[in-house]
């Protein structure tokens, strides 16, 4: 069966046709304005740039920067690398103390706030956890 087609969808067709149509007169009239105001438009905004980058404010950054670099790169060139401990005939880093102090630690499952005491007589560092200790809270540096 075929459907007949009625005043009212011949109305709308129509409406619908020249709306159609209505869009692309305006598209086409946006595309031609944006067309004719794009170099303008970059011009203007490479000029902004430009007056910008070479503003007192951006020049006064770039300085800071560089005497940022400059005071970075001295501290590296000054850093320490590491402190070790000569007691009797024991030589020992600072961090090998502190690394075997961790893995005793982690080993007996403790957990908090370390300390650790070098007794340069016994040759050995004692810890505490949370301010506790215990007569094997201890590492013998000679091992290390």
């Amino acid at each position: 069966m075929k459907k007949r087609r009625t005043p009212k969808t011949n109305t709308i067709k129509a409406t619908a046709t020249k709306a159609v149509e209505a869009v692309k007169e305006t598209a086409e009239k946006v595309t031609d304005k944006i067309a004719e105001e794009a170099p303008m438009l970059a011009e203007t905004i490479t000029a902004k740039t430009e007056e910008i980058l070479n503003s007192p404010i951006v020049e006064e950054g770039k300085e800071i920067l560089k005497e940022t670099k400059e005071k970075a790169s001295q501290a590296i060139r000054t850093m320490i690398s590491e402190v070790n401990v000569e007691i009797f005939e024991t030589n020992v880093s600072l961090d090998a103390i502190e690394n075997a102090v961790k893995k005793a630690v982690s080993d007996k499952k403790l957990k908090g706030d370390i300390k650790i005491y070098i007794n340069a007589e016994q040759r050995t560092a004692f810890y505490t956890v949370n301010g506790e200790g215990a007569d094997d809270y201890k590492i013998d540096l000679r091992t290390l």
